[in-house]
């Protein structure tokens, strides 16, 4: 039986992880968008250089996932749709929390430089108070001497980070 918890994380429009096949973020993701679901696919951009050029190329900031909103009850919408393995959590779906997204964007948004950080270490929970990421939340670490705000997606089991000024955050609890 599941707690009222539960019942209430499952009603209305969450965010929801999605896993893919190999290299299928964007085509899920745009098929998924065409059944009228909100999606979200968080890229990282990188200048490739060839012998007479160079291009910027965006690719998925977390490969093989994208992000859905959607009632609950429209998951199976997403599940059958070509490329996608499955809506991630440890028994079931697990929603993802708004401000978590809200902080991806805001990455994008500013054009920060956005790395992924698949080793993650716990931190300090941090808030930004000062600067363009002023509202973002994540977890306050140091990579080559300089802090970073790293924003964690749980049921990904990774996260992404910017580079900060270690006085335009504050901590919370």
């Amino acid at each position: 039986m599941e707690s009222a918890d539960e019942q209430q994380a499952y009603t209305g429009n969450r965010w929801y992880a999605v896993q893919t096949r190999s290299r299928h973020e964007k085509l899920s993701g745009t098929l998924v968008a065409k059944k009228g679901i909100e999606v979200y696919l968080p890229v990282k951009k990188s200048l490739r250089t060839w012998s007479d050029r160079k291009k910027w190329i965006e690719f998925p900031l977390f490969k093989g996932y994208f992000f859905v909103r959607l009632p609950f009850s429209k998951k199976d919408q997403v599940l059958q749709t070509k490329g996608v393995v499955k809506i991630l959590g440890e028994k079931k779906p697990e929603p993802i929390p708004d401000d978590q997204i809200e902080s991806l964007k805001s990455f994008e948004k500013y054009e920060v430089e956005v790395d992924p950080y698949p080793q993650f270490q716990p931190g300090r929970n941090v808030k930004v108070i000062h600067g363009p990421l002023q509202g973002c939340t994540g977890i306050l670490t140091q990579k080559k001497g300089r802090y970073r705000l790293v924003v964690l997606i749980k049921v990904l089991m990774q996260a992404a980070s910017v580079e900060i000024d270690g006085n335009d955050v504050e901590l919370i609890d």
